[in-house]
């Protein structure tokens, strides 16, 4: 899986001032799936993975950084369908162990979250909504840093099965 972040905006926390931002996420899943056969159940979906994370922030001022993440995660996705077999709702934790890189050198945890809601139609074709959570907490040379990053995210998909 790839996205793009496009018309991003970073803030300072410490005062108004906006740049441009960019941010590409990748990331590469082992998934076992468990369906435990009854309606009312979800399906759980097991995952291993490695991900990564380019930001980058169009500003030349002093403490604002680009940053690399590479992280490996552990992570369970459980799914409810509500009209069967054409609208499901998803939720999905994950946490990663984090090593940063670019302007950033530091090792931490991570958490990630999303949920959202998955149409199926003409039997392949995959349409989704929803939102997307993901923190990195570091602790590095100048004390404590993170990034987390919040997005509200339109997918289109092919269903293989």
């Amino acid at each position: 899986m790839v996205d793009m972040g496009l018309g991003l905006r970073y803030r300072d926390r410490y005062n108004d001032t906006e740049w441009d931002a960019s941010q590409t996420h990748w990331r590469v899943d082992l998934l076992y799936r468990w369906t435990p056969g009854h309606e009312y159940l979800p399906t759980l979906v097991f995952k291993l993975g490695l991900g990564g994370t380019i930001s980058t922030v169009e500003s030349h001022a002093t403490g604002v950084i680009d940053a690399v993440y590479l992280a490996p995660y552990l992570g369970a996705d459980a799914c409810w369908m509500i009209w069967d077999p054409v609208l499901r709702f998803v939720l999905s934790p994950s946490i990663m162990i984090v090593s940063a890189g670019g302007d950033l050198d530091a090792l931490g945890l991570g958490i990630n979250f999303f949920t959202g809601l998955e149409a199926v139609l003409a039997d392949l074709l995959r349409l989704g909504i929803g939102y997307d959570l993901t923190h990195y907490g570091f602790d590095d040379d100048t004390g404590s840093t993170s990034d987390t990053y919040h997005g509200l995210f339109v997918q289109v998909g092919y269903e293989y099965r």
